[in-house]
């Protein structure tokens, strides 16, 4: 069985930047996503919902900051990983990427392997997250299938307000 390789959706209004990053993923066995703007990759992600999202930070129109809480906002994408790359440095913008929902960022100019390797991390995060809320699902229409409502749904809250078991 086959694994198709994570998808990742490149945002960036300049061609060289897009092609340059497209050229490293390829490299390293990603499927690459191109959009221009904000915009073009809101629309591009509802039709082809990227795994991972790396995006410039100043663009015309909708900037970085907007298109990732708008990515944030929505029930579809809130879940994919975006990694914000920004020529600026300063608190600030640090602050204004992380307020707007950023899961990591980068500075430019960006290395490669240091990228290349974040986006593996976040891939891989995602992955366990998306298994531990498959896992979820199965206990919640286990719950229901043996257990009457009112027990099932006592477990689940007692679940969701207690602490991790320590071993």
């Amino acid at each position: 069985m086959s694994v198709s390789p994570a998808r990742i959706l490149v945002i960036d209004d300049e061609v060289m930047n897009r092609e340059m990053l497209e050229a490293h993923l390829e490299l390293a066995g990603y499927e690459v996503l191109l959009a221009h703007s904000g915009e073009q990759a809101l629309k591009q992600a509802a039709t082809r919902p990227p795994d991972l999202i790396l995006m410039d930070a100043r663009m015309p129109g909708m900037d970085g900051y907007e298109t990732c809480r708008r990515f944030k906002a929505s029930d579809t994408t809130r879940h994919i990983p975006i990694i914000l790359i920004s020529g600026l440095t300063g608190l600030e913008n640090i602050r204004q990427a992380l307020d707007a929902g950023v899961d990591d960022l980068m500075t430019k100019p960006v290395n490669s392997l240091l990228l290349l390797k974040r986006i593996k991390t976040l891939l891989q995060l995602k992955a366990l997250q998306e298994s531990l809320q498959a896992r979820d699902l199965q206990l919640k229409v286990a719950l229901k299938r043996h257990l009457n409502d009112q027990t099932t749904q006592a477990i689940l809250e007692e679940l969701q307000t207690s602490r991790p078991i320590q071993s």
